[in-house]
């Protein structure tokens, strides 16, 4: 039997069939910040991942690392 969806359920399925990693466009809505200061985030939460061992690029960061940093 099926369980009733709801609405976190829905959410965290929404968030599962985005994109793996956000551009800067996206970090600025979320932060609600300039570009410039988005850039300085993503680079902050790469040089985070980058020491735990992960392989992070330039210009996008992971959207799991993000929610979870946001507290989102």
């Amino acid at each position: 039997m099926a369980r009733p969806a709801t609405k976190a359920a829905d959410n965290v399925f929404y968030l599962a069939r985005k994109a793996k990693y956000v551009k800067v466009r996206e970090v600025m809505q979320l932060c609600e910040v300039s570009e410039s200061r988005a850039y300085r985030i993503m680079q902050q939460l790469n040089k985070e991942l980058e020491a735990q061992g992960f392989v992070t690029t330039a210009g996008r960061v992971s959207r799991k690392y993000l929610m979870e940093r946001l507290y989102i």
